[in-house]
């Protein structure tokens, strides 16, 4: 295992969650958080972000701020260049945890300060949102990382732009969103200010490192439906294996049975005493006869010999 503790913000934020469990989250640890299966949303949420990040562009080409639906983000002035890649968005936490990841938008206010800002195409639920520990994690990280790892400058405000779809509209109206053969989609944009508490990391860190310094799996979350498939999915594995060496115990004895004493029997081409060596099927002909006609015995000496020798031709 890797002798320093890499994890991103947002996966620090599942220990936050109502439905964390120990064992899954030191088993994902351990798995470097790429489990089975899990196949997320797609292109979709990158098609929409790339969406929202260009209607932002406009507004900060044309106007040099944000609209009033953004507030109390209308101080952005623009862009922030970073390192826009994982492998350089990262630092050492003074927990001796390594922390990376990718911010959505980092951008430089009026005042000069920095702003980090984190696209979520979903309604603005505040504080009765589930996911809420999970998003406010993601910001704070990568703020921590980009004044304190990377010196980008103060960073004095962030949040999250949440964007809500107004499919209701739709659905009622669906007439009054179709035209010259596009069908458009409202979005609301909802901006939720996050305070800058770059210590809110400190537990969860604490929690992670924790889990990561363990060497034994600690107890899982009673009801954890993780858990549950996880079992599943691992006695499954134990009955392929069980599967696997049944079958080899049986290929095993239908060898034996055919009178192989190895790779004497496997490739008896291979030595003129291949034939001679093995010791011929004690059953006798007539017993293998019906009404139809004799049946030579598989394991005749006439029959082992031709093949031995390499005469034998399958067709």
């Amino acid at each position: 295992m890797d002798t320093v503790l890499a994890i991103s913000p947002r996966n620090l934020g599942l220990t936050m969650l109502d439905t964390f469990c120990p064992l899954c989250f030191w088993t994902l640890i351990r798995m470097k958080f790429h489990p089975p299966f899990d196949h997320g949303g797609g292109a979709l949420w990158v098609y929409m972000q790339q969406i929202q990040e260009a209607q932002i562009g406009n507004h900060l080409q044309k106007n040099g701020c944000l609209p009033k639906e953004f507030s109390p983000f209308c101080s952005i002035k623009s862009r922030t260049d970073f390192p826009n890649h994982w492998s350089k968005f990262r630092y050492e936490h003074k927990s001796g945890v390594l922390l990376y990841g990718v911010p959505d938008e980092i951008f430089t206010l009026a005042d000069g300060s920095q702003c980090v800002i984190d696209h979520k195409t979903a309604t603005n639920k505040g504080a009765e949102d589930s996911f809420l520990p999970i998003y406010r994690s993601q910001p704070i990280g990568y703020a921590d990382i980009a004044e304190n790892g990377l010196g980008l400058g103060e960073v004095t405000k962030i949040g999250l732009f949440y964007w809500e779809i107004q499919r209701a509209e739709v659905i009622d109206a669906p007439a009054d969103h179709y035209e010259k053969g596009k069908v458009w989609v409202p979005f609301f944009p909802k901006p939720l200010e996050i305070d800058v508490d770059f210590e809110f990391l400190d537990p969860l860190l604490k929690t992670a490192k924790k889990l990561w310094e363990s060497d034994t799996p600690p107890r899982g979350r009673g009801g954890c439906r993780d858990c549950i498939k996880a079992k599943a999915l691992f006695a499954l594995g134990d009955m392929i294996d069980q599967t696997e060496q049944i079958k080899d115990r049986r290929i095993s004895k239908v060898e034996m049975w055919r009178g192989g004493v190895g790779l004497v029997y496997l490739f008896p081409a291979l030595s003129s005493a291949g034939a001679s060596l093995t010791r011929p099927c004690s059953v006798s002909a007539s017993r293998l006869s019906n009404r139809t006609g004799a049946i030579h015995a598989s394991g005749s000496r006439r029959k082992h010999h031709v093949f031995a020798h390499g005469k034998f031709a399958v067709r």
